[in-house]
Parts: structure tokens; sequence; C-alpha cells
């Protein structure tokens, strides 16, 4: 056998079978700990803008109501 007269060989051989299995499970399977999750700040919630903007909206016709003089009574 090869390995018998070169015993060198030996380091060869485990290189080749172990450092593939050795960088798979390091890559694939890595280590995590509690401290190494780094959490999102989340901005406190915010009410809808759309109620907002219907009442803006309402307001803008109101005016132009009045300046066409649609809004006043008929006498």
């Amino acid at each position: 056998m090869a390995a018998e007269e070169r015993p060198w060989l030996w380091v060869v051989y485990i290189l080749t079978v172990g450092l593939p299995i050795g960088l798979t499970v390091l890559f694939c399977w890595p280590k995590k700990s509690d401290d190494d999750y780094v959490y999102k700040k989340v901005d406190p919630p915010k009410p809808d803008v759309e109620e907002e903007e219907e009442e803006d909206d309402e307001e803008r016709r109101r005016k132009k109501k009045r300046r066409r003089g649609e809004g006043r009574p008929s006498s």
C-alpha cells in the first residue's frame, strides 16, 4: 500500500476528507449565541394620515362652495 511506503500521504488523505467536511459543518451550521443577535429599533406606531387628508379635502370643498356662492341659501 502507498501509505505504508510514504507516511506523509496520511496527512494528504486526512486533509482531502476532513477539510471539506469541516468547512461544510462550519459554514452550514455555525454556532450562534444570544449575544450575536442585533435587534432592529422600531419606531412607535403612528395614526394613519388618511383621516387628516379627508378632513382637509372636506375643508377645501367647503371653501370652494363659499367662493362660488353655492353655500348661501337663496332668498
